[in-house]
């Protein structure tokens, strides 16, 4: 079960960011298609809620976390991407966030969250060493901006605060609330903010400038949505440095998407640093069995 999540997981992130992706190639600015995307992912978690009937308990304690783990997980990686990937072929995004799986065991080893297993030290680092070469490849063989290592250096925030949030969650998740109540709130205190900064500085003007690609933020909206719950449900149940694997699955995901949309080139040595990032995964998680 856990290893289906994990790969919906990864499936769910490249496709979000392909999306992204399409959504800045057709002329929406970064902040239109991040507002507009987060009053998707409401509408669709609200739908979830009642279908469910299951609402997110309200409290001091739930609020902050709600406000936190929405803004290290959701706002400010959300925007960042929106930024960024128009920059950057998908597939090589998806290697740099692929490296969040070395912060994460950074941070959950020096929070106390997890203790230190050598094996899984070794293994993330190489997946870390790999990303670079897969960088350095794709990089080096693409033309243009998209090639820029300005935007590859910038896209390393990403999996940072990816990182922090998911050993944040990890380690504050309140208790017996479940994944899709965690996400509706998260989401309710994101979208309100969001909604009092666009009144407050009057860009509320420009969001007509999505109805260019109506699409693209439908489709951010529902994979994003799907993400939040599918992310959350794994940290929560199998761990910090688990959930932070499933960047390695995308990797596989992100490589086709990228060449199929996009007409993103892939080189052999980055197909081949993809594939074994993957297979760091099972060796990943035979070392925590064993730890």
């Amino acid at each position: 079960m856990k290893y289906a999540l994990l790969i919906l997981l990864g499936s769910l992130w490249a496709a979000r960011l392909s999306a992204i992706k399409w959504a800045g190639l057709s002329g929406i600015p970064a902040f239109v298609t991040v507002t507009l995307a987060i009053f998707g992912v409401v509408i669709v978690l609200i739908l979830m809620a009642i279908a469910r009937r299951t609402w997110p308990p309200l409290s001091r304690a739930t609020l902050v976390f709600y406000v936190l783990s929405g803004s290290f997980g959701f706002v400010l990686p959300f925007f960042l991407e929106a930024v960024i990937a128009p920059h950057l072929p998908v597939f090589v995004f998806i290697v740099i966030i692929a490296t969040m799986p070395l912060l994460t065991q950074i941070l959950a080893v020096a929070v106390g969250l997890e203790r230190p297993n050598l094996t899984q030290v070794a293994v993330v680092i190489a997946g870390f060493a790999i990303s670079g070469l897969v960088i350095w490849d794709s990089t080096g063989a693409a033309d243009g901006a998209a090639t820029s290592l300005r935007w590859a250096g910038f896209a390393f925030f990403v999996p940072a605060v990816y990182a922090l949030n998911t050993v944040f969650i990890a380690k504050r998740w309140p208790k017996g609330v479940d994944a899709g109540s965690v996400a509706l709130g998260q989401a309710i205190v994101v979208a309100l903010a969001a909604l009092f900064g666009s009144v407050v500085t009057g860009v509320t003007s420009d969001w007509s400038i999505a109805l260019v690609n109506p699409w693209a933020i439908a489709l951010i909206s529902v994979l994003e949505a799907a993400a939040i719950v599918v992310y959350l449900k794994i940290t929560n149940t199998y761990g910090a440095s688990f959930v932070a694997f499933a960047n390695y699955v995308s990797i596989a995901i992100a490589a086709p998407l990228g060449a199929i949309l996009f007409g993103n080139d892939i080189g052999v040595v980055a197909l081949a640093g993809g594939g074994m990032l993957i297979a760091l995964l099972i060796v990943k998680d035979r070392a925590s069995k064993s730890g």
